[in-house]
């Protein structure tokens, strides 16, 4: 006799793996970007003790054009992943889109200094902050490590390096 499992069934059993309570989950979510936000304040302070104010207002104003492309191109593909429990799409499509939208959204990062005509410096820091910020979102939603998922102070240091 053949057995088959409706996938009704298989979505309303629960799992016998027992993971962080929401308290600890919480609390390692606070501490982390807690962590990773000082190292980001400390970064500018460095940068701002180390070099000029040019290069500060330079590097100011990198961030404020690649942070807000790279996190409305990366549409938080994780949650989706995560909650993909029919595995309607394949990994490849997701993967395939994650690299679509950051080309694309490198080519909008070096395309916005470069239309305000800020000169080849801030175009090319502004690259650079982007291609940061896509290395640091590729690592940091990458599965295969859980812990690094929820120690974001050590990307934080990895991008003050950068």
């Amino acid at each position: 006799m053949k057995q088959t499992c409706s996938t009704d069934r298989a979505l309303t059993e629960t799992s016998s793996t027992s993971g962080l309570s929401l308290r600890a989950n919480f609390s390692w979510t606070f501490v982390g970007n807690s962590i990773y936000s000082a190292c980001q304040w400390g970064a500018v302070v460095a940068l701002a003790k180390l070099s000029s104010p040019v290069i500060v207002g330079q590097y100011a104003l990198g961030v404020a054009i690649a942070m807000p492309v790279m996190s409305l191109t990366s549409l938080q593909l994780r949650p989706v992943i995560a909650s993909d429990v029919r595995e309607t799409y394949k990994l490849g499509d997701y993967l395939g889109f994650r690299l679509f939208s950051t080309a694309l959204a490198l080519l909008i990062i070096v395309a916005i200094p470069f239309v305000l005509h800020s000169g080849p410096t801030a175009t090319l820091l502004t690259a650079l902050i982007g291609l940061s910020f896509a290395w640091i979102a590729s690592r940091n939603r990458s599965s295969f490590v859980r812990r690094w998922a929820f120690s974001p102070w050590a990307w934080a240091s990895i991008s003050a390096a950068n």
